[in-house]
Formats: structure tokens, C-alpha cells, sequence
């Protein structure tokens, strides 16, 4: 089975948002198409935006933010993710260098189960999803991705990958069940 993975922002110990402060330097990439970034992607300086300690998960906007922790959990399972190391500012004006990376899924997977779901379509692309089912036969045994064809991002993950985040004590993650999944 596969789940949502996204932003626990009902976990009041850690940060779990960030303003990225040079975003003019992501001009001309795609942060959500699943294509590499090379050599060329920026350095991002992130701002963190409340106390406390950086959670190893969470997003900025399009960006999925990952710590050595969540990239030990996503390399485990030989997740397609390419890293790009960020700078983060915290609150107190410390300097987080090295510790903390953009995760670029690079896998997308066209199984939202056409039949069972219930969503409109614009164009080619999925828009406003009211009840999401997977199609797990197309999913596949891949252990993260995100939907194809989504205007939102709607990142998957595999049992095994949920595990190795609870095994590692991943913070700041949740896995929602696609049933469960409201947007």
C-alpha cells in the first residue's frame, strides 16, 4: 500500500516552515516535474519561520526539505531523489550549512485509479481531487513518488519507506492513507 507523505503541522516540537530568501534563483526550474536539476540548481537560503528545533521533513512551498536523517531513510528503500544542500537560517540567526537538502523526487507515477476516484480533469492534468484512490498495480513496488499529472503535489510512499522513517525517528513526516487524504 502506498501513502501520502507530506508535512505533520500538528507537531508542535518542531519547525516545519521556512520562506526560501534568494527565490529568485528558481527561476527556469521545475521543482515538481521529476526532472534532475544538475550542477546548475541554486543554493537556497531558507529562513526559518518559529522556534524550535528543524523538523527532518517538511515543505517550502513546492520544495520538500530533507535532513541526513530523511535522506538515510529515502537512500535505504533506493529512493530516485537528487539532493541539493541548503542553508538554513534559524530564528536565533545560526546558520545550518550541510545538515539539510531540497529532496527532488524524480519519479512520477500515472496510478490515481481512474474508475474509483473522484476528481475533474483539466486538459491532461488531474485538478481537484475529492476522493483520491490509488492504483496499486500501477504503483508498483516504487517507494516514493509523486502523482503524475497532479496540479497538486501529492508525494506517495510505500509501507517499507513509512517504516524506515518511524525505524529512524523521522520528525516532522506523516503517512495518510489516500482515503484519508483531504487537500
Amino acid at each position: 500500500m502506498h501513502y501520502i507523505m507530506r508535512t505533520n503541522l500538528d507537531e508542535p516540537r518542531f519547525v516545519v516552515r521556512a520562506t526560501v530568501l534568494n527565490m529568485d534563483a528558481l527561476k527556469g526550474f521545475k521543482t515538481t516535474a521529476g526532472a534532475p536539476f544538475g550542477d546548475a540548481f541554486p543554493r537556497l537560503r531558507l529562513q526559518i519561520d518559529q522556534s524550535g528545533e528543524p523538523a527532518d521533513f517538511f515543505e517550502s512551498g513546492p520544495l520538500l526539505i530533507a535532513s541526513e536523517k530523511t535522506r538515510a531513510a529515502l537512500d535505504a528503500l533506493g529512493c530516485a531523489v537528487e539532493y541539493h544542500v541548503v542553508e538554513l537560517i534559524l530564528r536565533d540567526g545560526a546558520v545550518e550549512e550541510s545538515s539539510y537538502y531540497v529532496a527532488n523526487i524524480l519519479e512520477n507515477i500515472d496510478c490515481l485509479d481512474y474508475e474509483r476516484a473522484v476528481y475533474e480533469m483539466d486538459d491532461e492534468y488531474i485538478d481537484q481531487i475529492d476522493v483520491l484512490v490509488i492504483d496499486e498495480a500501477r504503483a508498483g513496488d516504487v517507494p516514493l513518488f509523486r502523482l503524475k499529472n497532479s496540479y497538486d503535489n501529492i508525494l506517495l510512499a510505500s509501507d517499507s519507506l513509512a517504516e524506515k522513517c518511524r525505524e529512524l525517528g523521522v520528525a516532522g513526516v506523516e503517512f495518510v492513507s489516500p482515503q484519508d487524504w483531504k487537500w
